[in-house]
């Protein structure tokens, strides 16, 4: 098996005994990634694509460069099919091409002495980054580098 994974975390799922082995491995980040299945145009030299947001995935397969998943049931009746409130997300795609299988936390780290300097409240959700007193203040991992910050900038619609 020869595997293309964006996250490095491999785990094994209820129902299956182990994961196979993986002769070899491709480690890419997620933008490069879904390049590289979309260059190989329904050629794929890897059998699996592990990591990477649903939305690569629903595009993928929206090109039909993704065979459906073919699991035990018990180990896709074991994934609940959305999480969360007031919006869920979805666990696993109704077309059967793709479930999740980690979910990620997002959050605001800050230094109070900076903030205190600045004259600026502590952050307390996503707008108080808005503040000017702000400006060249904040980081965030290039998207070209994280699954998660490419995810956050298609979601602005960058």
């Amino acid at each position: 098996m020869r595997a293309l994974i964006v996250s490095a975390a491999m785990l094994v799922a209820p129902g299956l005994a182990a994961a196979p082995p993986i002769e070899d491995e491709l480690a890419l980040i997620t933008p490069l990634a879904y390049g590289r299945i979309v260059e190989w145009s329904g050629r794929p030299q890897a059998d699996l694509f592990w990591g990477g947001e649903s939305a690569l995935y629903d595009r993928l397969a929206a090109q039909n460069l993704l065979a459906p998943l073919e699991l035990p049931k018990a180990v896709t009746d074991a994934i609940p099919e959305k999480l969360g409130k007031p919006k869920p997300i979805l666990l696993k795609d109704p077309e059967g091409f793709w479930v999740g299988t980690v979910l990620e936390s997002t959050g605001i780290v800050y230094h109070p002495r900076l903030l205190q300097r600045l004259g600026v409240p502590p952050p307390q959700d996503w707008d108080d980054l808005l503040d000017p007193r702000l400006k060249g203040q904040i980081a965030q991992v290039p998207p070209t580098r994280s699954s998660s910050s490419h995810a956050a900038y298609r979601a602005a619609g960058c």
